[in-house]
């Protein structure tokens, strides 16, 4: 708030200006603020550099939009730049420390110090050369917070982190705490500057304030353009009852999972997002790119609900598995409006594997039902106070949730009857065994097993499955050309396929992503069976389930390494690593050390001490904890290795001698 308002003209006590009274309306001059609020927690390296990369894209652009305001205003006198505004960057990094003190400060992981090495490199790129001012850094009470200057004169980038043990952790509560530090905090200090003036006037300006004051939701690994921001920025402009904005989300990276995510994602912003734009409004606008109005989040039963703990069952599956699906329900009950900009594109990571694809769609199955339900049984409350909503629409959405909830068995039905339609020597009961007994399989599993076990034989019957739709898929194929495509099987099967070959055509630019329609049909049985039937059965779960490490499961690496010398553990995995990977281990875990600004130790840049700032140690001087710690970690590593020489020994003298001369052969 702060940041976004200027004096135009000078106040005095009782200056008027063309006979009237100067208002607080007449001496600042509110132009749009946009607060980009990333989210981070464990995201690699590359997803870091390409968040940085985006933001400093658009620090550079809004340096020269702004550059171009002021030369155009020398020669025309208030002149505004519409693509122009004011932003600043904040980003909340969850779980940021690791657990105890050091001697002379803090000490955050190794995911903090790849952050701060990748704003100055990634800023020396998009800049061309220019480096950005050395970072500074605070303590605060929830943790830390770094800040650098950007390129521009009013923007900053600055990264808050959080310790676990002094603020809660998760993304959700990093929305809440941007929330009320951007729209409530800021707010109270602005009233604070300007209590002096009329009441009714800056109670105006405050409504204006926050009409004109937007927040960007963003993930850590997203990646867009500036004219992307723009975009959504217009949309808001256009209509006071937007309350956010989404564009258009495009998953990159490699694998089957990608590809098929790709086809996913393009058929549900064609189809689904645009027919509730026009239908109705869109009821999720996705956290990872979505512009949200502040005058929209700051109104009744918004933000205040948004910060509800969870403590029924049904709560943490709507409050905490799909936040920003939560939000937007919040927006729409209140009568605000969400729209979708086909033109605003954004790119962020897809899950690679098959197992983190899982447990993402864990979370998001159920949380998206729970809050279409919410909206369902509020219909008649709802349609009263948002008036994009009518009996057609709700009817509409209605459908989708009844179908969504017969879709497991419809599409067991369906592949029975594919099944027998394909080979008609097949009896159905025969048919009806073979399809069902994988499911059985797997439902008991789902109450029996651990989650690995459940995701390990959700990989095996969604292979098995695609080999069965590959074939039912030939069989459709030979009745279509017998019956000369005649068959209500195969106009069924040609009027599906029109319709996404038809959308693919209506978007020239994505209609690659129709090439990866087969991958998505030999994947139905997995995502629209196996998957909700997962999703259903592990609702307790309540774990992120993506980039978590071995860390966020207690296991710390030097103790496994000791644990497995003293003979401790025994497993597969441990059998195999001891006879093929007889390498020593170099790497060894470094602690990235920052000084309390408390502390007593000087500045050696200009030899006063500093309070708030907290600095880096130099790595070479260690503590003599810390040198305990390395010494019996390179003790327990030789202990490791002089076994794994015994035991490759031992092995030469037995059979497996001959056993592993024949593998390498």
């Amino acid at each position: 708030m702060l940041t976004r308002c200027k004096d135009i003209s000078e106040e005095t006590t009782d200056g008027t200006m063309n006979g009237e009274k100067t208002t607080t309306q007449n001496r600042i001059d509110c132009t749009p603020s946009v607060y980009f609020c990333a989210t981070m927690w464990h995201e690699t390296e590359t997803e870091m550099t390409q968040l940085l990369e985006s933001i400093f894209r658009v620090d550079y652009n809004q340096h020269l939009q702004k550059k171009h305001e002021i030369d155009v205003c020398k020669r025309r006198q208030g002149y505004k730049n519409e693509d122009s505004y004011k932003f600043e960057v904040h980003i909340f990094f969850d779980d940021a420390f690791k657990d105890g003190k050091g001697k002379r400060g803090i000490i955050v992981n190794e995911y903090v110090t790849k952050l701060e090495k990748a704003v100055s490199d990634t800023a020396k790129v998009v800049y061309n050369g220019f480096e950005l001012e050395k970072v500074k850094k605070y303590e605060t009470p929830y943790g830390a917070r770094f800040v650098w200057d950007l390129l521009r004169e009013d923007a900053k980038l600055v990264v808050h982190l959080k310790d676990k043990k002094r603020i809660r952790n998760r993304k959700r509560w990093s929305q809440v705490m941007y929330l009320y530090y951007l729209l409530s905090f800021k707010m109270t200090e602005f009233k604070k500057l300007h209590s002096k003036d009329h009441e009714e006037d800056l109670k105006k300006l405050m409504i204006d304030i926050s009409a004109n004051t937007f927040i960007l939701a963003l993930d850590g690994d997203v990646d867009f353009k500036p004219e992307a921001v723009t975009l959504l920025l217009d949309r808001m402009k256009k209509d006071p009852l937007v309350g956010a904005a989404c564009g258009r989300i495009h998953p990159i990276g490699s694998g089957p999972m990608v590809w098929y995510q790709k086809f996913e994602y393009a058929i549900s912003h064609w189809l689904q997002k645009a027919t509730e734009h026009v239908f109705g409004c869109v009821l999720c606008s996705p956290g990872c790119f979505s512009l949200f109005r502040g005058s929209a989040l700051i109104a009744d039963n918004v933000m205040k609900t948004y910060t509800r703990i969870a403590k029924k069952a049904e709560q943490y599956v709507q409050y905490d598995q799909g936040e920003d699906r939560w939000l937007c329900t919040l927006l729409l009950k209140q009568g605000y409006r969400v729209e979708y900009c086909a033109a605003s594109d954004a790119l962020t990571f897809a899950p690679e594997g098959f197992y983190e694809f899982y447990n993402q769609r864990r979370r998001w199955a159920p949380s998206t039902m729970a809050n279409i339900l919410d909206l369902l049984m509020d219909g008649n409350t709802v349609r009263k106070n948002n008036q994009n909503f009518s009996r057609p629409y709700i009817f509409y959405h209605l459908f989708l949730f009844i179908s969504s909830i017969l879709t497991p068995g419809t599409i067991f039905l369906l592949i029975i009857g594919a099944i027998l339609t394909a080979f008609p020597a097949i009896e159905p009961w025969l048919a009806l065994l073979i399809n069902g007994l994988p499911i059985a399989i797997f439902i008991i599993s789902i109450f029996l097993a651990k989650e690995d076990t459940q995701l390990l034989l959700a990989a095996i019957f969604s292979t098995i499955y695609s080999l069965v739709m590959l074939v039912v898929l030939i069989g459709l194929l030979k009745e279509g050309i017998e019956s000369q495509f005649c068959s209500v099987t195969t106009v069924f099967f040609c009027f599906v396929a029109g319709v996404f070959l038809v959308a693919a055509i209506l978007h020239p630019m994505e209609m690659s992503c129709i090439l990866h329609g087969v991958l998505y049909f030999l994947a139905v049985p997995s995502m629209s069976m196996l998957l909700i039937f997962y999703s259903v059965g592990n609702m307790h779960r309540v774990t992120w389930g993506t980039r978590e490490n071995n860390s966020q499961k207690g296991d710390d690496p030097s103790h496994s390494v000791r644990k497995r010398s003293l003979g401790q553990t025994c497993s597969i995995g441990d059998w195999c690593r001891n006879i093929l990977c007889l390498n020593e281990r170099t790497d060894s875990p470094v602690e990235h050390n920052i000084t309390d600004g408390a502390s007593k130790s000087p500045n050696k840049d200009n030899g006063t001490e500093n309070d708030n700032k907290i600095n880096n140690t130099d790595d070479k001087s260690k503590t003599s904890k810390e040198t305990w710690k390395h010494n019996q970690y390179q003790k327990t590593t030789k202990r490791v290795k002089a076994r794994r020489q015994e035991q490759k020994v031992s092995r030469g003298k037995s059979k497996g001698k001959t056993f592993l001369r024949n593998v390498n052969n």
